[in-house]
């Protein structure tokens, strides 16, 4: 039974240490991690791989269990047609506004 667990979970192509981690003390058997995974990537499909590692008092660790996330939510990449560049659009010339003044002096320059 391990003290505290540390749970690593990292998205498609992300290294575990970049990826989110959190702390646990209720994951006791190899069992419950399997089904904390599960839950887990059932509430965020898009990680690939939750980690779990027993910490000691120490400072060591051990991998306790890994899971990795059959049905992963990959990022929508480019389609596969090619479609070319974006169209970038053209920038609208803000329309520049006479104050009181400018229009006031307009009348007697004329």
């Amino acid at each position: 039974m391990p003290d505290s667990v540390e749970i690593y979970m990292a998205l498609p192509g992300q290294k575990l240490e970049d990826g989110q981690m959190t702390v646990s003390g209720d994951i006791d058997t190899r069992e419950d991690a399997k089904y904390d995974a599960e839950q887990r990537c059932a509430q965020n499909p898009k990680f690939e791989k939750v980690v779990y590692y027993v910490t000691s008092d120490s400072g060591d660790f051990k991998t306790f269990f890994s899971y990795t996330n059959p049905n992963v939510q990959a990022k929508p990449g480019p389609s596969p047609g090619g479609g070319g560049a974006k169209k970038s659009k053209k920038a609208k010339k803000k329309v520049v506004k006479k104050t009181m003044w400018q229009k006031f002096r307009s009348v007697f320059e004329e």
